[in-house]
């Protein structure tokens, strides 16, 4: 028999008018949230829950499976039984309710009666009423044997004590859920997690289907590119508000990826992963045949979805929206108008794109046509439009057509607004197109709306781009190369990392479903005595070039993962060389000559095309004999007069 909770009860005996009143005082501007101390739960375990700005009296803490709550304006009703456990915001379950409602606290929440599954946290409105002012991301109740008493989640940044690490030796049945101890030395953000390599097979399947997708219609080339773009401006999140024109086309390829989507969710992939290979899946199928050994693989899994983000703020139109694929947040486009100063302030404040990366990205245009049902605009960027080629660089200034501007009537569509760009005539019945966004590489031209007082002839040709527009002509290799970089810069936009993922390897962000959970803990290890500063290395100021690494002594055949800030130039080389070699890391021994005991670029890879300023690389300390060494880094084309240095002991570690 079905009875009614005890609050409910109580609520009952007030008058609906008083009822009707008191949920019509206003609100203060501060939002409530309700947070939890981590994202997956062992069975039998309790539940921290925390809440802050919480106001209204009457209010209970509720446990739903995710799946049973559609709409958190209008919660399941307690005889659904879908209630799964509850608490008032004073910690007690009474029917005499609080003496006191909080504002602020933390209330503890059971899981021994909970199904393996995902559920939701919510914070009620005042007087018990069934929609919430706050609700938490989905979070996972998983059976782990035997009760472990403190298991963290895998957090973005890992800063507790252990995680759930699952072991399995391939056999069937033979997955067990451990705990496994992390430590994080000072000064680190904390560990990298590493996936089993179970995941790699996962990830493979799915690129598969993605593959036999492209390979029946290759104008899903140009759109998964597209579509991974528009997601990522404001981080990558599987969800765009196609209430705003400017995602015009992007619902065919949303729609082709939903049963792929669907089919991986409960095997680790989220649907920001999978939107994310279908972008490398892309690229894979367009790279020419002679550059295929180009790395394509997805290095990242355990993207967030906008549905995590339980406040999915306002859509294009200005109301409030909800978090789906098709809808989420309004994220703030660069505009196929916008001219050189506007398109570098956006890639530079929206990624931090330096001009090579915002070069290297536009040739994303060397795929793909543009079709004024979505866009206003209509043509193809080159004559190769499913080729990731330099066919882009050769229109622009290879062998350029005199470009001009075209007004394109859409007054036959409704919603199209009219549009301007560029148009060159290659030969009779041969054109290319191009937005005003792509003439900005190779010429300096204000937003096309603000009037273009030059034809292409006669524009400046001074952009920060231009020098890096004839290198990708000249070199396909550089191209691809540089493209892939920062396409793998731009498909984990929004996520923190800890550290770079080992190579061959595939890393986690932590969300996603329960086969997330795969994962071995990767952390750096905390150093058992804090690296010394050689004597003559002075204590780096803010700003400063530093490097760091993650123990002060190894044992042979440990890997050294060393890590550097404030690094500047190209061409940089991390070194090791013996202590006694080194007294000035301003004044390092030859990168290329026999003192150089192991080496590394600073990219962490035997070639590189992206100097970033911070990252980190692995060397081996197999070769090395015991001693005292120093990590150093070179200056620009690996030259002595090093940036940072710090000493570390191999052999004879306590």
């Amino acid at each position: 028999m079905n009875h009614m909770h005890p609050l409910r009860a109580q609520m009952f005996c007030i008058p609906l008018l008083l009822l009707l009143l008191l949920n019509l005082v206003q609100r203060s501007e501060a939002a409530s949230t309700v947070s939890l101390d981590k994202g997956s739960y062992c069975q039998g375990e309790q539940i921290a829950v925390s809440f802050d700005g919480v106001e209204g009296e009457g209010i209970w803490v509720g446990i739903y499976k995710q799946d049973d709550v559609t709409d958190f304006a209008n919660l399941p009703g307690w005889e659904t039984e879908t209630l799964k456990g509850w608490v008032l915001t004073c910690g007690e379950r009474s029917e005499t309710g609080c003496s006191e409602w909080p504002t602020t606290g933390t209330v503890e929440l059971e899981t021994d009666l909970l199904e393996e599954d995902e559920y939701v946290i919510v914070i009620s409105e005042d007087r018990a009423a069934l929609s919430a002012q706050a609700f938490t991301d989905t979070f996972l109740v998983v059976s782990c044997g035997e009760p472990v008493p403190v298991i963290e989640d895998f957090p973005t940044t890992l800063t507790g004590s252990s995680v759930i690490v699952v072991v399995d030796d391939g056999s069937e049945g033979s997955a067990t859920i451990v705990e496994a101890e992390i430590s994080e030395p000072a000064g680190s953000p904390g560990g990298v997690m590493v996936a089993d390599s179970s995941i790699i097979g996962i990830i493979q399947e799915a690129r598969t289907q993605i593959l036999d997708m492209i390979e029946a219609d290759d104008d899903l080339i140009g759109k998964f590119l597209r579509l991974v773009f528009h997601d990522c401006v404001g981080g990558c999140d599987g969800c765009v508000d196609m209430t705003n024109p400017d995602h015009g086309g992007l619902a065919k390829p949303i729609e082709v990826l939903a049963p792929i989507v669907d089919l991986f969710a409960d095997q680790g992939l989220t649907r920001t992963d999978i939107w994310m290979l279908s972008a490398l899946a892309a690229i894979d199928v367009a790279l020419p045949l002679d550059m295929r050994d180009i790395n394509t693989d997805l290095h990242w899994i355990g993207r967030r979805t906008c549905e995590s983000f339980g406040d999915c703020g306002h859509a294009f139109h200005g109301g409030p929206t909800v978090c789906t694929e098709m809808l989420g947040p309004h994220r703030e486009m660069c505009h196929g108008g916008s001219g050189t100063a506007t398109m570098q302030k956006f890639f530079e404040d929206e990624f931090n794109f330096t001009p090579q990366q915002i070069t290297a990205i536009m040739g994303a245009h060397s795929i793909g046509a543009m079709h004024r049902e979505n866009s206003g605009h209509s043509g193809k960027w080159d004559l190769t439009p499913t080729s990731l080629d330099i066919g882009y660089w050769i229109e622009l200034v290879g062998q350029p057509p005199n470009f001009f501007i075209q007004e394109v009537d859409n007054s036959d569509l409704p919603g199209i607004p009219n549009q301007r760009n560029w148009l060159g005539v290659l030969n009779p019945g041969t054109e290319v197109v191009m937005l005003n966004i792509d003439i900005a590489l190779v010429r300096n031209v204000p937003d096309i709306e603000d009037g273009i007082d030059c034809d292409f002839e006669t524009c400046s040709r001074d952009t920060p781009f231009m020098t890096h527009v004839n290198s990708y002509l000249a070199d396909t290799r550089l191209f691809l190369t540089d493209f892939l970089d920062v396409m793998n810069v731009l498909i984990d936009h929004g996520h923190d990392k800890n550290g770079e993922c080992p190579i061959g390897q595939v890393c986690s962000f932590g969300f996603g479903a329960a086969a997330a959970l795969i994962m071995e803990a990767m952390p750096v290890e905390a150093p058992s005595n804090p690296p010394v500063a050689l004597p003559t290395f002075s204590e780096p100021e803010d700003g400063d070039p530093t490097v760091t690494v993650n123990k002060s002594c190894y044992n042979s055949g440990d890997i050294i993962v060393a890590s550097f800030e404030n690094i500047s130039g190209s061409g940089i080389v991390i070194g090791i060389f013996a202590a006694d070699l080194v007294t000035d890391f301003r004044q390092l021994p030859p990168f290329d000559g026999g003192d150089l005991k192991e080496s590394v670029l600073s990219c962490g890879n035997t070639q590189c095309h992206t100097w970033l300023s911070s990252g980190g690389a692995q060397l081996s300390t197999a070769n090395l004999d015991p001693g005292r060494y120093v990590a150093a880094i070179s200056g620009t084309d690996a030259s002595s007069e090093g940036q940072a240095a710090i000493n570390f002991q191999v052999g004879n570690c306590d």
